[in-house]
């Protein structure tokens, strides 16, 4: 049989029972540290957050406005389509044109692209439903 040592004395216990007593209000003294870093960093990000929603809001608004606008003349000219889809322009058909010649359909539709244009909303190229295209060659231009 092994020896058994004997047991400790109350001078060791206290002294143990220190030791790791101190040890526990180190760690608890460094996860208070950790967790008042973290308090502070997590009332920055909520600070970034307010300030870009509020960024967001403001921006939206604007946009609200010119949004409307481009639906506006969107609505226009689906209605102007639908005009000459219903039969009062014979996109098919020999000869005869009617009061929305070529002519005025071309005049209608440049007047159309001025005025979207022109306003606030499509200054900007992201906003041109209808972006400047170079000329291409058919195939049989290539070819030969």
């Amino acid at each position: 049989m092994a020896a058994q040592s004997p047991p400790p004395s109350p001078a060791q216990l206290q002294h143990r029972v220190g030791e790791q007593l101190q040890a526990l209000s180190q760690v608890s003294e460094a996860l208070m540290f950790r967790l008042l870093d973290l308090e502070e960093r997590l009332g920055a990000v909520e600070q970034q957050l307010v300030s870009l929603r509020a960024r967001d809001d403001q921006a939206s608004w604007g946009l609200g406005a010119d949004t409307g606008e481009i639906l506006a003349l969107t609505e226009e000219r689906l209605a102007r389509l639908e005009d000459l889809l219903n039969g009062r322009r014979q996109l098919l058909g020999g000869g005869g044109s009617s009061s929305y010649g070529q002519d005025a359909g071309f005049a209608g539709a440049e007047g159309a692209i001025n005025a979207v244009a022109s306003g606030s909303a499509v200054r900007d190229a992201a906003f041109d439903p209808f972006p400047e295209e170079e000329e291409q060659a058919f195939m049989d231009e290539l070819i030969a």
